[in-house]
């Protein structure tokens, strides 16, 4: 398991993440979700031992034991992070970096890497720095699930990836779970593909932490609107409500919202009859938008 209590940083006067508290259960994918900056990679940092938190604990569990992963060898031979930029030697090919991994990895296998480089099809003997962006990624993922880690993490993995390789890397980590009981914690913005593997969803906004909940929990929440009335409704019915993205097209309606789905559909019955009322859940994508406070009711009549 994976613990974070209170975990703030700062560079200078900036501060990046304010008190961060989350766990990760064993045997799970966490998906760590969040704008540009909001302070993921950073936070990803902390958890390998590469940043020491300004404040507050991380604790990581090796063989029964919790341990702080800043400047332990223990936490590091037990995880492998695949950063958002991959970095390998000057000149060096998968081999090379085999090399180089398994002296340090306990349970390096090298059946696992002989397989995975079936897998994605990828020469072994080829320079890594003649690859392009998806296929570096995949050579350092190939690296990663190749250690047998107990904790991975990965940042923007899926990022340069054709859909077919995302399916395949999607496929390979629920198997990886499956057979060597480890823990992924997966930063993305391909939140299509965090909805399909992830058990468990945090989302960082403002460098704060907005929520860690199962990831059917959050989809249940917030919901999608759309409804017809026999009259135009005023939206100010909706102040002081949770609702946003309101868009009114005469008796037509839509909008997204957290409230309780009943108390909605009362409140306009009050106003008018409802001739349609469609409530829809969610995906992760939208509610990320939601949350973030997305602009997307903003840009239309740009070029009119």
């Amino acid at each position: 398991m994976i613990t974070l209590n209170g975990i703030s940083k700062s560079f200078g006067k900036h501060l990046v993440l304010d008190n961060i508290g989350f766990s990760v259960n064993d045997c799970s994918i966490y998906g760590l979700i969040g704008y540009n900056g909001a302070g993921k990679t950073t936070l990803l940092n902390i958890i390998s031992g590469l940043y020491k938190a300004d404040k507050g604990t991380v604790n990581i569990d090796v063989e029964n034991k919790e341990c702080v992963p800043f400047d332990n060898v223990d936490v590091k031979r037990s995880l492998f992070y695949v950063t958002d930029e991959p970095y390998y030697f000057a000149g060096a090919n998968l081999l090379t970096m085999r090399n180089f991994f398994c002296g340090f990895y306990p349970t390096w296998s090298d059946e696992s890497f002989k397989k995975l480089i079936d897998v994605f099809g990828i020469d072994p003997n080829k320079k890594i720095g003649d690859f392009s962006k998806g296929m570096k990624r995949q050579a350092a993922i190939i690296i990663g699930l190749s250690s047998k880690a107990r904790y991975l993490l990965m940042d923007e993995s899926f990022d340069g990836l054709d859909p077919n390789i995302r399916t395949i890397v999607s496929n390979i980590l629920a198997e990886y779970i499956a057979e060597t009981e480890a823990t992924v914690i997966a930063a993305s913005h391909n939140l299509y593909e965090l909805e399909n593997i992830c058990d468990t969803v945090g989302m960082i906004n403002g460098k704060h932490l907005i929520y860690s909940e199962d990831i059917d929990n959050i989809k249940s929440k917030v919901k999608k609107y759309s409804l017809a009335c026999d009259k135009a409704i005023s939206t100010d019915i909706f102040n002081g409500l949770n609702i946003k993205f309101i868009k009114q097209e005469g008796q037509f309606c839509s909008f997204q919202s957290s409230e309780d789905p009943e108390k909605i559909k009362a409140l306009i019955t009050a106003n008018a009859k409802i001739l349609n009322f469609d409530c829809k859940p969610m995906n992760l994508n939208e509610i990320f938008i939601y949350e973030t406070e997305g602009k997307e009711s903003e840009i239309e009549g740009i070029f009119q």
